[in-house]
């Protein structure tokens, strides 16, 4: 506890204090008794703190233009802000005030100007009591003295007393009476039980309410208190202990599964950013979807870290071989496992013989999306040929008309054939038959 005029900057500001910080106080009082006044003073308690705190004590010359620098010096060494700028104790503070003294002219005597008699008096000099023996022995008539009047010397005398018991009633009063204030001691960083317990050593309770994330601060210690430390409180007043949280995080939501919409949606609500968006080929999550999230799922992350998403492009693609001449049902088969859907068409082929596959659409090496189409055309054989009509031609001529249209005569004869003619054919004439076919034709 103190006075505020006499308190030092460590203890308005952080309620610390020292042999350093009497040294100051002392400095203060060597200021009022050199220059009459205390460096700092106003109707406000916490004005005169704040000053203490961020302003340096003046010279007393610059109050007193009689004032030596030497002693400047002295005033100055004891009242710096920084405690380590100042005198160690006051041993030290009071044995160089000591030698400065040695250096400094003897003090002036105090001196009282002389009583001013009142109009209509007169100032009698008291005769030693023998002069005043007349010469029969008896006693010569004193003209009568007025008194000096003393009254103000007895105010004077009773406000000393009564400076006296104020100041003796006003130690009684702050430092055990109802006047006495605690300064709130450090209890950030710790526990609340050492918090509670510290607080109760200093007469005070101690009570959580209320807690804040901490980045800084690990969960379950005290992060702040109301009052601060070194604040001024009667014995008795509870103090709040704000207690840390730890650091706050908030946890990666599920995202797999989700449209990407979705996913960002999710990730505002957690209090987190969208990060980098990539896609990648999946042969199990549909195309559009989110694969994975890194980090992932459940991990607790500081609020608006990003969250980047892998998207799925569907399966890959599927490379469409060369299937030209094979067996049609066996391409459709290799297509259909790959996850392709086989559309089939037929064409007539001189090349191809039936149910060969003649080409495909998307040809072959190009790419096509699982679940896309690729459609196969596949030789229904040679186009068909128009049976000519042959009976009654002659052998030559009808086997040289069939082997102009592709088709392949079988010549049925008796052992006499003296026309030498077709008699018989078969498929009959106008018959659309596969070019190749045979054609049996009989001669006579």
């Amino acid at each position: 506890i103190g006075t505020v005029a006499y308190l030092s900057p460590e203890h308005v500001e952080r309620g610390e204090a020292d042999a350093r910080s009497d040294v100051y106080g002392a400095g203060i009082c060597l200021f009022e008794m050199l220059t009459g006044a205390v460096p700092f003073a106003a109707d406000n308690p916490l004005t005169v703190a704040y000053q203490h705190v961020n302003g340096d004590v003046p010279a007393p010359s610059t109050l007193a233009a009689h004032i030596p620098p030497a002693v400047d010096t002295v005033v100055l060494d004891a009242t710096r802000r920084n405690p380590d700028n100042r005198y160690s104790d006051c041993r030290e503070f009071a044995s160089e005030v000591r030698q400065l003294r040695t250096t400094l002219p003897p003090p002036l005597p105090f001196s009282f100007p002389p009583p001013t008699p009142h109009a209509g008096q007169d100032t009698v000099v008291v005769a030693n009591p023998e002069d005043l023996t007349g010469p029969s022995g008896g006693t010569l008539p004193v003209p009568r003295r007025r008194a000096r009047r003393r009254w103000p010397w007895i105010i004077g005398l009773l406000l000393l007393l009564g400076a006296v018991a104020g100041a003796a009633i006003g130690g009684w009063y702050l430092s055990v009476g109802p006047g006495r204030t605690i300064a709130v001691p450090g209890l950030i960083g710790l526990d609340v039980p050492a918090a509670t317990a510290l607080a109760a050593e200093s007469d005070l309770e101690a009570a959580v309410s209320g807690e804040q994330f901490s980045e800084t601060v690990p969960a379950g210690l005290v992060i702040d208190t109301v009052p601060t430390p070194g604040s001024e409180v009667s014995p008795g007043s509870q103090i709040d202990l704000i207690v840390s949280l730890g650091p706050e995080r908030f946890d990666v939501p599920e995202l797999a599964g989700l449209s990407l919409e979705q996913a960002e949606a999710a990730i505002a609500e957690a209090q987190l950013a969208l990060g980098d968006v990539r896609r990648s080929y999946d042969d199990e999550v549909p195309r559009g979807l989110v694969i994975s999230s890194d980090p992932a799922a459940a991990t607790a992350l500081k609020a608006d870290s990003p969250v980047s998403l892998v998207l799925s492009r569907g399966p890959r693609p599927v490379d469409i071989p060369d299937l030209v001449g094979e067996n049609a049902a066996d391409a459709s088969s290799r297509l259909s496992s790959a996850g392709l859907n086989v559309v089939t068409t037929e064409e007539f082929s001189t090349v191809y013989s039936a149910g060969k596959v003649i080409s495909t659409s998307p040809g072959a090496g190009e790419k096509v999306d699982v679940g896309g189409t690729i459609t196969l055309v596949v030789s229904k054989g040679p186009p068909p040929v128009e049976v000519p009509y042959l009976i009654d031609l002659f052998r030559e001529d009808a086997v040289a008309l069939l082997e102009s249209r592709g088709l392949v005569a079988n010549i049925q004869e008796g052992p006499f054939t003296p026309l030498n003619r077709v008699i018989r054919q078969s498929p009959a004439a106008g018959t659309f038959i596969p070019q190749g076919s045979t054609v049996t034709i009989t001669i006579i």
